[in-house]
């Protein structure tokens, strides 16, 4: 069977055909538009010798395009790689090398040395641009590739702050368990409208970008512009009526610090994960977002979310520092000694 994602985009394509899939720049790209993009993809893809379980890496900044290259190289069931083209070329060469990836797409023009790099790796460079010119007149409907759900759909890296980066596999099994999750857990439904804030390469989008399909809803991109600027990022959430915003705390900070910043009463779900809340920073949200139930989410890369703290509607009965809160459903857990035994319960104390 083709995967639960792709699956997701084709029944919104059928239910709501017209209705906004993801919202960039101020324009609107329907369901159709979005399928039909991924479908040209994945054809261009297929004319470069790409390969059903080849990891394609995607050196792409934020767009609809990236987007649907994503849901291009799941359809062809491979594993995308996304990458920053802000990073180092030394990092993208690890990754490269990493997740042993030979057919990168990229979006615009690359430093010469990465240029030089892919060549003596034999890495075959694909321009984004160009390979939806070429497609641009295809009237063909690519037929997604059957892949079961212990297949890789994506390879995340971690920071390398403790050493070399390294590369999480998340397989299409791990994402059906985390959707399925996530759009139970915060009630989405065709009405919402997600903000995607982080950038592709972190797992924060997960959420963003495949929650938004799951329920039918729509996506916004932000750019790196428009969350660097409390003000601009105020007024796309309320230009576009953004129902749940997922950052990481630093981000919220930002948007205080501003003061006298634009509330945002369309969020009902405010989600933060990946550092610790200042108390400040928590206790000025609630002007900024009055009708929003917020959640401390904690998680490594490899199970995206594992613990959440759902918060009091007052937020001043919230305890400090923030608990990280209780295990979630879809995760299994084991306790062990620094021999790697396992450890028993401990006996609760009266």
């Amino acid at each position: 069977m083709q995967t639960f994602i792709v699956e997701y985009l084709k029944t919104a394509c059928r239910n709501t055909p017209d209705a906004s899939a993801v919202i960039f720049q101020q324009k609107h790209y329907s369901y159709t538009e979005l399928d039909n993009l991924s479908d040209k993809i994945a054809l261009g893809l297929e004319a470069q010798g790409v390969k059903i379980g080849d990891r394609v890496g995607l050196y792409l900044d934020k767009s609809v395009q990236a987007v649907a290259a994503i849901y291009a190289v799941l359809k062809f069931g491979c594993c995308y790689v996304p990458m920053s083209p802000g990073d180092p070329v030394s990092r993208t060469c690890y990754m490269l090398n990493n997740c042993d990836i030979r057919c990168l797409l990229v979006s615009r023009e690359i430093k010469p040395t990465l240029v030089s790099a892919l060549t003596s790796r034999d890495v075959t460079l694909v321009d984004l641009n160009a390979l939806l010119a070429d497609v641009q007149q295809a009237t063909s409907v690519f037929s997604p590739r059957t892949v079961s759900l212990d297949e890789a759909a994506a390879i995340l890296h971690t920071s390398g702050s403790t050493g070399d980066p390294k590369g999480a596999v998340i397989t299409h099994g791990n994402l059906a368990v985390f959707l399925s999750w996530a759009v139970s857990a915060f009630d989405l439904d065709a009405d919402d409208c997600l903000l995607s804030h982080a950038p592709l390469q972190f797992d924060l989008s997960f959420f963003d970008i495949f929650c938004a399909v799951a329920a039918s809803a729509s996506v916004v991109l932000a750019e790196s512009a428009d969350t660097a600027n409390a003000v601009r990022m105020a007024r796309l959430v309320n230009a576009s009526g953004i129902t749940v915003w997922q950052s990481v705390p630093s981000a919220l900070s930002l948007q205080t610090v501003a003061g006298q910043g634009e509330a945002m009463f369309s969020v009902r779900q405010l989600l933060f994960a990946g550092e610790q809340m200042p108390r400040q920073t928590l206790l000025n949200l609630s002007r900024l977002f009055p009708n929003a139930r917020l959640h401390n989410v904690y998680g490594c890369t490899e199970t995206n979310d594992t613990f959440m703290y759902s918060l009091p509607a007052n937020i001043n009965e919230a305890p400090d520092p923030l608990p990280i809160g209780k295990l979630l459903p879809h995760i299994r857990y084991r306790i062990v000694d620094r021999s790697g035994e396992d450890v028993a319960p401990c006996q609760q104390r009266h």
